[in-house]
């Protein structure tokens, strides 16, 4: 008999599962502390559909608003984890969530308020004290995407350990949501927060040939290098894996760079091949049509997943860094622009990792 192939085993794991969603206890906020909570040992791993909402008090004699970040309200979550196989599937700050959700979809409005209460914001201070409701969505891929499971995981086996842990900022702090919460002296009190949480999962088939061939985990990642003079700024990742997307943000001068401030993009592989060389703001435009909205300042997204709908593109552009050499990132910092202190340059990395030791690929 012929050996089946992994495209075989996963038709037919599509004829014997099917799809849930199903709440699991929330995360509750606390802070300045860190929180986690742990997945169910069973079903297939998708992501997790998450909803952080909640309310808190503003009082002060004198002041009637706080000042929002603009990185607020997403910095609420200092940092996020998942952790499977002993592994961070998946570690960024809240704002880098929120920027990995706009390259996610078409005309994300993750961001934008309205009548359906998705998104809220508040940011009003009085003298009694004034009950401000926050609320923002994100989720958590697991997977490659709706069309590609490659990423799925079996909670079930002895293997795998599912956590999600979130550092949680303060919201009474300068660096959390409100940028003069603690320099503006306002009392910041009766903290009601939650970030809820929804799996989403695959069942197991009962019979062993039937079950979802595991080769890959599905990491979102970041990478940092600093930037400490103007002109090329260059980024190696390391090699093994299968980059799907890069996204580059830009920090110049103690915030995110304006958008003149970036002058040029290049993708190079192999000492000499490259597959992207041009005037970044060409760069800024792409993303505009990929994307359906502009992205922040600063900010810039290399899809190698996106052929007319985002993330639902073939294998055909991905970065197999196994098979390649030399994979360098570049881009430029114009000579005028002012660096200040602690410039640097983030990069969010999608990618798809072997797994070693469970029928996947070893090297």
């Amino acid at each position: 008999m012929s050996p089946v192939s992994t495209a075989q085993q996963i038709a037919v794991f599509d004829q014997h599962t099917r799809h849930g969603q199903r709440e699991i206890a929330a995360i509750p906020y606390s802070a300045g502390a860190k929180s986690s909570r742990e997945l169910p040992k069973s079903n297939y791993l998708a992501r997790i559909k998450c909803l952080v909402k909640g309310s808190f008090t503003a009082a002060h004699a004198s002041t009637t608003t706080l000042t929002k970040s603009p990185y607020g309200p997403w910095n609420l979550i200092d940092r996020i984890r998942v952790k499977l196989l002993n592994s961070n599937v998946i570690t960024l700050t809240g704002y880098e969530l929120f920027l990995a959700s706009l390259v996610s979809t078409f005309n994300c409005r993750a961001d934008q308020t309205g009548d359906n209460q998705v998104f809220q914001f508040g940011n009003v201070v009085s003298v009694g004290g004034t009950s401000n409701n926050i609320r923002f969505y994100f989720s958590l891929p697991i997977t490659l995407n709706d069309r590609d499971l490659r990423g799925l995981m079996l909670l079930q086996s002895e293997q795998v350990q599912a956590v999600i842990e979130i550092d949680w900022a303060t919201i009474g702090s300068d660096a959390g949501p409100f940028s003069d919460a603690a320099s503006g002296s306002i009392a910041i009190s009766n903290e009601s927060i939650n970030c809820v949480l929804v799996p989403e999962i695959f069942s197991v088939p009962p019979a062993q040939e039937h079950r979802y061939p595991m080769q890959y985990m599905y990491q979102t990642v970041h990478d940092r290098i600093d930037i400490v003079a103007v002109g090329e700024q260059v980024y190696k990742p390391l090699r093994g894996n299968i980059i799907t997307r890069m996204i580059l943000q830009h920090h110049l001068n103690g915030g995110l760079a304006p958008s003149a401030d970036i002058d040029l993009i290049e993708v190079e592989y192999n000492q000499t091949e490259r597959t992207v060389s041009h005037d970044i703001d060409v760069l800024r435009g792409d993303n505009r049509d990929m994307y359906g909205r502009d992205l922040p300042d600063g900010v810039y997204a290399l899809d190698f997943n996106h052929q007319g709908v985002p993330g639902l593109g073939t294998s055909r552009d991905y970065l197999n860094t196994a098979n390649i050499t030399d994979l360098s990132l570049r881009t430029r910092v114009v000579s005028g622009a002012t660096l200040g202190t602690g410039a640097h340059l983030n990069i969010i990395k999608q990618q798809l990792v072997p797994i070693k030791g469970l029928g996947g690929e070893t090297s």
